[in-house]
């Protein structure tokens, strides 16, 4: 039976709706989160923006505090804990004091109330970090004896920017695994919010985000069975509301935001809702007062549409993000694959996953971000980019069908050569094939060895390194609900064989794991930057502190072994490699492995006369508008020889020039810009 409408309280458009909103609409999310949380498992909402995360908290902590009196609830917004400039030390103490501030009444001293200002004082020799782990342990679990304790982190996407991110999430995870050990911290638990993808959390490739028992939420749009607080509103506005709402969710996807945006509008308008017209008045609502309105005007409640459009087009893979959701208007839907891309680009909010597809959230989001808006968005990075974008789509192409035919290819090119940009090129293009992909940067590993100062004990920790890159881009502890890369690592190791071991546990790792489980699709490797110069010398070694570990020997035996199992497993088949680097054949490609072919060899040399002509003539045409550009076409490609790298410094010397449009004789201007900016600051350093 229902219940009567509160007439006082309309709909609420964003932000977090009051813990006694009429309007909240409560989903499977809200039973999954408060059963979890009050058996103190740890849980993360990790979703886009305006999709109810912050509603889902405020609702789920009054829910544990009123219906079991021995849990705390206590919430602390991240995005809030900032100080300028922002160091390790200040941003801890800062969140210590936030988290203290709201756990000091529920402590109870013997004698006397707690002082969080005088045990700071007495703990001033510690970090603040460690001064979190002690007030925690010390205080908060021994002085709380009988609650459990549940910790809200929100906004927690604000510090993914922050360099010592691990450092907090490597806390919360000690807190986790101490239950195994410390009864007192089964207390204690957190909750996770924000917009971030779980190997947002924690930048170091040799750990997962969490390591112990949790669950995510997953928190869908509005289900018809689930909004009846929606059409209760608009009993005695309009008749039959329940189908009002069933036409609302047609438009919306159950997308929070934008329903109570319409129902809300429904509400302020019912007298234009027609009862033998419904459709057609619900969408003219819809036109006018939204999709016409910022397609017109740009007026945005909220910034809701704009929030979606930041995040595409400030995005470092906007492009590729771009020709997946193009893709995704052309098809209706595709295969989702769960890839850092595609839940990038949920994340946007403007497409969401449905039975293992990708499709656009909404018929709103259609209209709005239509196949006109991401050509003329492509078009537009396209445009911005021409500078630095030597014409590479034939070499992609090519290389493409190579790696569809199973080929190894390799593309190795002289140094400040677009590689870069043909690496770029090409995720693009796999991307937009729907063509299953890694990419493996040797220099990061090797950064993030040396950052986190680890004792590297041999060459098989870098192959675990691989075999985890692989596992975290296709999700293998998801699609499999139990396997664990470092558990199967250690349990197949032969400590009886050589230390160094790896190569052959990662080729059983890509045979009995990865070729079985993504059984449907081809798999590309790519391996990029697979050699560095040590210390300035010509010395082309992974890792200088492995003794002997020659990555050239190394990576083409781990090529050849997997080409020689196509014969025996027909699995292998589906796998196929790519390297990259900028290196020449000599140096990379070892004597006993020259006579086997491996597959496509791209030559990223200099540009022709004709590919660099465009560009030099659009950077000239900036400035200039009577300048013989031929003869300095002539004079800067006769200097540069159509080098990428250099063509365009000598062209921003040109142009930041002052004297450059006072010239009369440019062949002899440009002789001399040459030798006084280039050649001879060379030289004399």
């Amino acid at each position: 039976m229902s219940t009567a409408p509160n007439l006082d309280i309309k709909y609420q458009v964003g932000g977090s709706l009051p813990a006694d909103h009429p309007t909240y609409v409560k989903r499977q999310a809200d039973t999954d989160f408060y059963n979890y949380l009050k058996n103190t498992t740890f849980c993360y909402v990790l979703n886009s923006r305006q999709m109810g995360k912050s509603s889902l908290r405020v609702h789920t902590m009054k829910q544990l505090q009123d219906e079991n009196k021995n849990i705390i609830c206590i919430s602390i917004d991240v995005s809030a804990v900032r100080e300028e400039p922002v160091t390790p030390d200040k941003w801890f103490k800062s969140f210590l004091s936030k988290l203290a501030n709201l756990l000091t009444k529920y402590i109870k001293e013997k004698d006397s109330e707690f002082s969080f200002s005088t045990w700071l004082e007495e703990n001033k020799h510690l970090s603040p970090l460690q001064q979190l782990y002690d007030f925690i342990e010390k205080e908060v679990l021994i002085k709380i004896p009988e609650h459990n304790i549940v910790i809200f982190i929100d906004e927690i996407d604000s510090l993914i920017s922050l360099k010592f991110k691990d450092d907090f999430f490597r806390f919360i995870r000690t807190c986790c695994n101490y239950r195994a050990d410390y009864p007192n911290y089964k207390r204690l638990t957190f909750a996770i919010l924000g917009v971030a993808q779980p190997s947002d959390l924690i930048g170091d490739i040799r750990e997962a985000p969490f390591n112990h028992a949790h669950r995510e939420i997953e928190l869908t749009g509005f289900k018809f069975n689930e909004t009846q607080p929606l059409w209760e509103k608009l009993i005695g506005k309009i008749t039959h509301p329940q189908i009002a709402l069933e036409i609302v969710l047609k438009w919306t996807g159950g997308q929070p935001f934008i329903t109570q945006r319409v129902c809300e509008l429904i509400y302020d308008n019912h007298s234009d809702i027609e009862d033998e017209n419904k459709d057609q008045c619900i969408e003219n609502l819809v036109r006018e007062h939204i999709i016409d309105k910022y397609l017109g005007s740009g007026q945005d409640m909220q910034n809701h549409f704009q929030t979606i459009e930041s995040r595409l087009l400030k995005s470092q893979q906007r492009k590729e993000l771009l020709a997946i959701y193009k893709q995704i208007l052309q098809k209706g839907k595709i295969i989702a694959n769960r890839s850092h891309e595609q839940i990038e680009l949920q994340l946007s909010g403007l497409v969401v996953r449905e039975e293992g597809d990708l499709k656009v959230y909404n018929e709103i989001y259609k209209n709005i971000f239509n196949i006109s808006w991401v050509e003329r968005e492509l078009k537009n990075i396209s445009s911005s980019s021409e500078e630095n974008n030597f014409e590479l789509e034939t070499e992609v192409e090519k290389l493409y069908e190579g790696l569809k035919a199973g080929d190894f290819c390799y593309v190795l090119s002289s140094q400040l050569t677009d590689k870069d940009e043909f690496l770029t090129k090409i995720n693009s293009y796999l991307e937009a094939k729907n063509t299953q992909f890694v990419i493996i940067n040797s220099d990061k590993i090797y950064e993030e060895s040396n950052r986190r100062q680890f004792d590297w004990k041999g060459r098989g920790q870098w192959y675990l390194s691989v075999a985890k890159i692989i596992n975290k881009k296709f999700d293998l502890n998801y699609q499999t609900g139990n396997f664990n890369i470092n558990d199967w690592w250690r349990n197949n190791k032969d400590s009886a064989t050589d230390p160094n071991q790896g190569q052959e546990l990662l080729i059983n790792y890509i045979e009995t794991q990865l070729l079985k489980i993504e059984k449907e699709h081809n798999i590309i490797i790519i391996f990029d930057s697979i050699s560095f110069s040590e210390n300035g010398k010509d010395d082309y070694r992974l890792f200088d502190i492995i003794n002997g570990f020659d990555f050239k020997d190394e990576i083409f035996n781990l090529l050849c072994s997997c080409y020689e199992r196509r014969r025996e497993n027909s699995d292998f088949e589906k796998l196929t490699f790519l390297l990259l680097d900028v290196i020449v054949d000599s140096e990379c490609i070892p004597p006993d492995v020259k006579n086997i072919t491996i597959g496509w060899r791209i030559n990223l040399g200099n540009a022709s006369e004709q590919q660099a002509k465009p560009i030099i003539t659009h950077g000239l045409n900036k400035k200039f508008n009577n300048v013989k550009y031929e003869i300095m076409l002539d004079r800067i490609s006769y200097w540069t020889s159509g080098h990428p790298f250099l063509t365009q410094q000598l062209l921003k010397i040109v142009l930041n020039d002052v004297t450059s449009g006072q010239q009369e004789n440019y062949i002899d201007y440009i002789d001399k810009l040459v030798k006084r900016q280039i050649t001879t600051p060379f030289k004399n350093a």
